[in-house]
């Protein structure tokens, strides 16, 4: 959520015939210098509330746009929502239906006025793998050949809950929050497609004109220059496919795409095996096993590993078995898969560590074996190991402590959660010892070891606390032993100075922390060589981070590795080639499994061995 702002428009104060004479003035003069892109409508959703997936519970925002046109004459509306839509225009209801992402189009010609308008909707989510709203709005005036069209995007004004007067164009939304776009992949991007115009030599161009708020502006025109209207419903949804376009990075890198969304789906987990294959949990569904140097068609590239666990958010593949957290026969757990008849399909299922709760966003995540043998596994603040917790861990006094009422996030995120919060665990391979390490976490998705054993995880802030004086941003912490590392639900949240809390190494910002790895390789440069790395799926971004000791503590740098628009990663692991690859998806996106490569050359010196032993040691 970005910090609160109170805006006030400056147009209110001036007479309609002024706007609309600045208006004309303003299209001119961008008309003939302008040459920026076109833009497109994004689905937006709420700061104050998480995104709801695929059948989460019910949730309801409101949104609010005013704009400015002249002389309006045709108008149509192109709107996607998830799932159960009403639209306004000043104050008049125009529409409502259930359009579950799927584009629905309504002439409101008639529901227009010279001056200033309101368009508001309500949008309710129920089940759908689209929430959020997509708008588009094409308006022709009198006079004129050309449409323009007025998007959702960022600057769309927000609220959670119903308020006396809220489709009224009188109506006070100042306290209202700016919208959030959604960076996902798989949403139906409404591409606002130009409208042709001839000009005085007799050519045809291609206009777009943005109508727009932002900065306390009623309207914010651009010209662009694209080739086509196209407006079927095959175009409606399409997302960037160009891998070029799409992600950013440094020039001495290369990024490519080894498995499709058509092969994989939503795609929140993965893991290389001691085989080169890949271990993927397909969002929703079964785990997966694949193997890239298929082609593809081939039935054995990817296939069903084992349909007994679902909801898979950490994978450790060991010793030809693999170590997963999921939904399995005994609820939430450590599971144990293995193939013993070898026929590519996990034949045994066997629990290792139940945990309460279910699993989802805030269950069990990522999974690592610790120098001493161990399985060390992640929990976020909707879970706990369930079972006897042996008296030798480290962890033993989770407490909370308020002299007054604790106020708690309003929209229920969290409520009610105590001490310790989210865990890290480590258990024995067979789960016969389970031991609490820290505590005090918000919901980290993967855990990292550094090349010295140092232990590190990505945690999550609280999006609604944004702009008060208990948020806490994103950070990697130093996973010691025994640590609290502050987080309680609501303003309890322990601040970074308090004794009893464990420092961040490095603060991160806003973002959604996901997948974390550590790249041991010769295949990168020695910048990155003995790095970390930390995916980012809100912020659609790849940092890296390398530490050093400072006093008793561990401080950190990062930087950011790798970008996209989107770049819906989810998890990061280092293949046997010493790329690094990533996995897309999460909340119905699109999917897939990417990987990205240094464009180098290895010096020889580091590719000589001198032994067999060496090989070995460094493989």
């Amino acid at each position: 959520m970005d910090d609160l702002k109170q805006h006030t428009c400056q147009f209110n104060r001036l007479p309609s015939q002024f706007i609309c004479l600045a208006m004309a003035m303003l299209c001119f003069a961008v008309m003939s210098t302008s040459s920026a892109l076109g833009q497109e409508a994004k689905y937006i959703w709420s700061p104050q509330i998480d995104v709801p997936g695929v059948g989460e519970s019910y949730a309801e925002v409101f949104y609010r746009k005013r704009f400015s046109i002249a002389k309006p004459e045709q108008a149509e509306l192109h709107i996607a929502a998830g799932d159960e839509y009403e639209v306004y225009f000043n104050g008049q209801l125009v529409t409502r239906g259930q359009s579950y992402g799927t584009k629905v189009k309504v002439d409101v010609s008639g529901n227009l006025l010279p001056g200033i308008n309101t368009v508001t909707a309500r949008v309710r989510h129920l089940e759908s793998r689209n929430p959020g709203l997509a708008l588009r709005l094409r308006v022709k005036e009198k006079g004129e050949s050309r449409f323009r069209s007025l998007v959702s995007n960022s600057s769309w004004k927000t609220y959670i809950r119903e308020v006396d007067g809220w489709t009224e164009a009188r109506f006070n939304d100042m306290s209202w929050l700016e919208a959030n776009e959604l960076s996902v992949a798989k949403v139906l991007s409404l591409a606002v497609t130009p409208e042709s115009t001839t000009n005085a030599n007799g050519e045809t161009q291609n206009q777009i004109i943005v109508i727009d708020n932002r900065e306390d502006k009623d309207t914010t025109i651009v010209e662009s220059n694209s080739d086509s209207d196209s407006d079927s419903d095959s175009d409606f949804g399409k997302a960037a496919s160009i891998l070029d376009s799409r992600f950013t990075l440094d020039p001495e890198f290369q990024i490519d795409q080894i498995l499709t969304d058509e092969e994989t789906g939503s795609v929140v987990a993965m893991e290389y095996d001691e085989f080169g294959r890949i271990y993927l949990s397909q969002e929703g569904g079964h785990l997966l096993l694949a193997d890239p140097s298929l082609q593809p068609g081939d039935p054995q590239r990817v296939r069903t590993y084992c349909d007994e666990v679902s909801a898979v958010q950490g994978i450790l593949p060991l010793n030809g078995k693999v170590y997963v957290t999921g939904m399995g026969p005994d609820g939430q757990a450590l599971y144990l898969l293995d193939d013993k008849d070898g026929d590519g399909k996990a034949s045994i299922v066997q629990t290792i560590v139940k945990f309460s709760g279910q699993p989802g966003e805030h269950g069990a995540h990522g999974i690592q074996l610790g120098s001493d043998g161990l399985l060390y596994v992640i929990l976020g603040n909707g879970t706990y190991p369930k079972g006897r917790i042996f008296g030798s861990s480290p962890y033993k006094h989770a407490y909370e402590g308020d002299l007054v009422p604790r106020y708690e996030d309003p929209n229920g995120q969290s409520v009610g959660v105590k001490a310790p919060g989210g865990t890290i665990i480590r258990t024995m391979l067979d789960g016969k010892r389970t031991e609490i390490i820290a505590g005090g976490i918000r919901n980290a998705y993967d855990l990292v070891f550094d090349t010295k054993g140092n232990l590190f995880f990505h945690d999550s802030d609280m999006e609604t606390d944004q702009g008060t004086p208990w948020y806490r941003p994103t950070m990697i912490f130093d996973a010691v032993a025994g640590g609290d590392f502050g987080w309680r639900s609501g303003w309890a949240k322990f601040p970074q100075h308090f004794l009893d809390q464990v420092p961040a190494v490095v603060e991160t910002g806003r973002g959604s922390p996901t997948g974390a790895v550590l790249y041991q390789h010769i295949n990168f440069p020695l910048r990155y060589q003995g790095a970390m790395f930390f995916a980012d799926w809100s912020e659609g971004r790849i940092l890296s981070m390398r530490t050093e000791t400072r006093g008793a503590g561990i401080v950190g740098e990062v930087k950011t590795f790798a970008t996209g628009k989107p770049m819906n990663v989810c998890d990061l692991a280092v293949d046997p080639f010493g790329a690094l690859s990533f996995c897309t998806g999460g909340r119905g996106s699109d999917g897939g499994v990417y990987r990205i490569s240094w464009k180098g050359q290895v010096p020889d010196e580091m590719k000589n061995y001198e032994s067999p032993i060496a090989k070995v040691i460094r493989q």
